[in-house]
């Protein structure tokens, strides 16, 4: 989805401050584009602490389609945490970079079958798409047994 967003040159919003600083207009990353989705604003509503309140302000999303796609979220959140892992034990979680963009590189794991098979995967390339970094992975058990030698 990001990469659609990217192809199409949309970028977030962007506005000028008073004391006249840009800001925004950036290119949507994942946390962005589900902060857009999930902002009640668009809905007509106000967020305060963990209740929602109607807004002064007029809806643009039909309540419906809001709905839906609140539900879709919700159940790949539940997808996701069904799957997750007890990933204590990464070794380098923390302490490794991407050589080619410079970002963070965070533990992950696949699996097939019963096996399971663990790297680390570059954040840049999880938030702005896999095509955006040469090095989206690498295995862990050999970079970490490189380290540890």
């Amino acid at each position: 989805m990001v990469q659609d967003l990217d192809r199409r040159n949309w970028v977030n919003k962007r506005w000028t401050t008073r004391k006249g600083h840009d800001r925004g207009g950036q290119p949507f990353t994942k946390t962005s584009l589900h902060k857009l989705l999930t902002n009640p604003t668009y809905l007509g509503k106000i967020r305060y602490k963990n209740e929602l309140h109607d807004g002064e302000h007029a809806a643009i999303i039909d309540p419906a389609l809001w709905q839906r796609v609140q539900d879709v979220l919700q159940q790949q959140k539940k997808a996701r945490a069904q799957g997750m892992p007890n990933r204590v034990g990464a070794l380098l979680k923390g302490r490794i970079r991407c050589v080619p963009c410079g970002c963070a590189m965070i533990p992950s794991y696949t699996g097939n079958g019963s096996k399971r098979y663990r790297y680390y995967v570059c954040t840049g390339a999880q938030k702005k798409g896999w095509r955006t970094c040469p090095a989206q992975s690498i295995s862990a058990g050999e970079i970490e047994r490189f380290v540890v030698d």
